[in-house]
This record gives structure tokens, sequence and C-alpha cells, in this order.
């Protein structure tokens, strides 16, 4: 049997300097050593893009997804590194051939105005995930499963429910919840339970890029917005009742009839119902008058679209000096508005007092602008939150205000309006133009779809004409397929929109 024999010197008193001197050496040399190894058995895929904008990103992977093949384009995923989004080729290849492949795409990138593309390790980013409910090859399926889980996980859910499609024809059902592992597995397992019922199971599912084939908000309408519905039907559901061949027959004189008619019309065909209320507002900052006056003293529920004027609410106490405005409150307010995301705005109420309080601080300071307002409530569990209430005209009021630079924070409030998402404005409404500026903030539950923005539309003499609209559709109980409702009064408010264009392009030089 072997048997060391230390030699001499390992028989020497050491000083302890020494003795630490010795084992740090040898830490260094073992871990120099694993590291090494580590970095020799390194996984690298292929990094594209990197922006804070995760739906630019997704804009991008599109384009690449295009340029570079079906190959590259399924295997695409959006990732983060803490800090922003990145895009990359889920290659998991070693780093001499990622590199070398990389460089073949940046050769193919450069060629469309892209920066290019580099090997990175795995080890630099964190995937995103998303939560799977169903999937399979019949559209049709994914669109009744989407209105289970709609049933069962409510209205709060149903805003960021997708069905996507990739490449090869293959649906998914997806809750884009673009969150971390460990709290998207929890959320998974509380959903599974809820859908127990349903025969539905709630599984993880990475980021990554698929097309949007039905959704409550849709496909990218190329500004960082959503389109509603179905991409395949959308054009042929539309219920156009005037077409662009009769466009020149709408005037700022006779706007407020040619609507008029239009909502008699859809009436008359069933698109709005007879226990349906609406109420209408457009007003025009370049001749300064009101153009259409339509139920607009009427207060309606006011769902989403009064968190502005909780944002209102939180900037005069932050004006006044009685709360902060910081990167927290920040980050709430962006949540808020561009995502509409119903936990923030209650978190931006409770920092100023409550419900109560914010209408409180808007009737005591802004009393020529809510003269119908309502807020008693805060947004409950599901998004169903019916008690708030506002008039078109009190939305008219808020968006002078706002355009003229008369509240505290406008242009705060302007740009968090003005981030990319989804409207029923110009989103989906074909005839305004591209190069459209929107600040907006739709408001969409199962008894009420509306919108309220000011549009600045370019003219051809390179100015922007500006004007507000307000378009608000109010059921008095909840719709039973609230999908295909949500759909058809948003694409009423759309084509409103696209007569309101006309009406200004008659007056104006617009484009």
């Amino acid at each position: 049997m072997f048997k060391f024999v230390p030699p001499l010197w390992m028989h020497r008193r050491f000083s302890s300097s020494t003795c630490s001197f010795f084992f740090i050496l040898l830490f260094l040399i073992i871990s120099h050593t694993a590291s090494t190894r580590a970095v020799a058995g390194a996984q690298y895929d292929i990094s594209y893009f990197w922006s804070t904008d995760i739906d630019r990103v997704r804009l991008v992977a599109i384009e690449i997804g295009r340029l570079l093949g079906p190959d590259v384009s399924r295997e695409l995923r959006i990732v983060t590194d803490k800090s922003k989004y990145g895009l990359v080729y889920d290659r998991n290849g070693d780093e001499a051939s990622t590199r070398q492949l990389a460089a073949a795409h940046s050769e193919i990138l450069k060629k469309s105005g892209f920066e290019g593309a580099y090997a990175i390790r795995e080890s630099k980013y964190d995937y995103i995930y998303n939560i799977r409910y169903s999937s399979g090859t019949k559209l049709q399926q994914m669109k009744e499963d989407f209105e289970k889980v709609f049933t069962y996980l409510g209205e709060g859910v149903a805003k960021e429910l997708y069905v996507t499609r990739d490449t090869g024809g293959n649906y998914e059902l997806i809750y884009r919840r673009r969150g971390d592992l460990d709290s998207t597995k929890k959320i998974a397992a509380k959903h599974t339970r809820l859908l127990s019922g349903a025969g539905l199971e709630a599984t993880l599912s990475r980021e990554k890029d698929s097309m949007v084939a039905y959704s409550l908000a849709g496909f990218s309408n190329g500004r960082g917005g959503f389109v509603v519905g179905d991409p395949e039907t959308l054009h042929k559901s539309r219920p156009k009742q005037f077409s662009t061949d009769t466009s020149n027959n709408f005037t700022i004189d006779n706007l407020e009839d040619a609507l008029e008619k239009y909502i008699k019309n859809l009436r008359r065909r069933g698109v709005i119902t007879s226990d349906e209320r609406t109420a209408w507002s457009v007003f025009d900052f370049t001749s300064g008058k009101k153009i259409v006056d339509i139920n607009e003293d009427v207060p309606l529920q006011g769902a989403s679209m009064i968190k502005p004027f909780i944002c209102l609410a939180f900037f005069h106490q932050v004006k006044q000096g009685r709360i902060a405005y910081g990167p927290r409150s920040r980050a709430k307010m962006e949540a808020m508005i561009q995502r509409s995301n119903n936990s923030a705005a209650n978190w931006v109420m409770k920092q100023v007092g409550g419900p109560r309080a914010v209408e409180r601080i808007l009737k005591r300071n802004y009393s020529y602008i809510f003269k119908q307002t309502r807020i008693v409530e805060y947004i409950p569990s599901g998004g169903r939150t019916y008690r708030n209430k506002a008039s078109a005209h009190d939305y008219s009021r808020y968006l002078f205000a706002l355009y003229n630079n008369r509240l505290p924070y406008s242009r705060e409030m302007k740009r968090l309006m003005a981030l990319p998402g989804r409207d029923r404005l110009y989103t989906g409404a074909e005839a305004v133009p591209k190069g459209t500026k929107v600040y907006n903030k739709t408001g969409s539950t199962s008894r009420l779809c509306g919108d309220m923005g000011i549009l600045m539309v370019p003219g051809k003499n390179g100015k922007y004409y500006a004007y507000t609209l307000i378009g608000i559709i109010e059921k008095p109980g909840g719709a039973r397929n609230y999908s295909r409702w949500i759909k058809s009064r948003g694409d009423a408010i759309r084509e409103v929109s696209n007569i309101v264009y006309y009406a200004m392009k008659s007056r104006h030089s617009l484009i």
C-alpha cells in the first residue's frame, strides 16, 4: 500500500503569515483552473439588439427574424440583463462557431441598417417568462380557451392575454407576464388551481418572438401599440358606415351630424345595442372651437380612463411638497398609464391618501375641470371597476389644460400618455396618417369601451394640427362575450377617429 511521506520542508514551522500566503496562492490556482474549465464549457448565443423598451425589441425581432430566416426566427428570445431587454438567438453553441456565425449575421443585418451581431455568454442575461395555458394548430380552439381563461381569471389577466403563432403555424395561448422564473412559477401554480374547472393548466413559457394571432389588444401597429382582434379578419369585420370615397363629405361644419348618423346606423345594425349609452367630444386647438358635443356632460363609468386624473392629484401633492416623485413613483406612473396596471394605480392613490382624497384634491383645486368626476374606489382585483365616473366634458377640459401646460407636471403627464401602447384613436384607424403624435388613455371593462386623447396630426407645411377626441360606449351590465364586445366597440371608436380626421383635413392642410 502506498504511503505518503511528506518532504522535510513540510515539517518546518511556518509563520502564520507564510501559511496564509500559501493557502491563498493555492486557492487562486484552484479557482483559476475551475474558471478556465467553466469558460471552456460555456454556451454562447448571438445578441442583436438591446433597449429599455420591450415593445421596441419585439418590433426589431420581427424584422430580424424576417432577414435571417425561419430557422433563426424560431429560436429568437427576448431576455433581460436587469437594466434593459435584449434580443438573442438561443443557439447554445461554443464560442468559436458562435462568433463565426455572428459575423455572418452582421453582414446581413448591416445592409438593412442594423448595428450587427455578436456572441454573448448565456450567463450574461436571464430569460423572462410568460404563462402558457394551451397550444395547438386550431385558432378557433385557442379563441375558446381564451374565453375560458378570461372567465376564470378576470379582465386583469385578459388585458395581457394573447394567442401567438409561430412560423410553423402552431398556436399558443399565453399570459404575457414577462417575469422572472421564481415569481412566474408561483403565479402559474395559482392559475392552475383557479382553472381546474376549465380543464386548463398553467405552465411556464420563455418569452420568444411570435406573431400575435388574436387578443384583446392584438398585433403591432408599428408605433409600439396594438390593434384589437384577429389580424386575419380585422378589416373584414370593421363596422364601416362611411368609405374613403365619401371622405370629402365630412367637414367641421357637419361633423357632429355625421357622427350622429354613424352611431344611429350602428344601432340599427345591432353593433351598438339599445341599452348602451355613448358620448363623444371633439375640440379643435387650431380654431379654438368645440366641434362635437354629444352627451358630453353625462357621467359615465371611468374605468382606466380616470388614471391620468390620479396622476394629476399625485403631481399636485408633489408640487405642494407633500410627497416626492422619484424612481419608484415614476415606474409606478409608467406602469399605470402605459400598461394600465391596476395595482400601480392603487399604489399611486394610496400615496395621495386614497380614492376620496384624489377626488377631494381635484375638486378643490381644479373645479373648473372636474364637474362630473366621481372617484370613490380602488380598482378591485380583476379590474372590475364600475363606480368611478367621469364625463366626456371632464376629459375634454383636462386635455385642454394639459395641452396648454396649465397643470402641474404637464410635460411629464404628456410624456406618460405618449408612451408606446394600445389606443383606439390612431391604432387601426386607417385614415389617420403615420407620424401622428398621440397622448391618450383607454378604458376597457366588460361594461365600458372608451378612449380619450390628443391627436397631433402632421400637416403639409411641416406643422402639427392638434385636436382632442373622446369616445365612450357604456353598457349597464357585463357583456357575455367580452372579447367580441370590446373589439366591435373599439372598432366603432376607430371609425369615428377616421371620420374626425377627414373633417379636420377639410379645414386644415393635413397630410
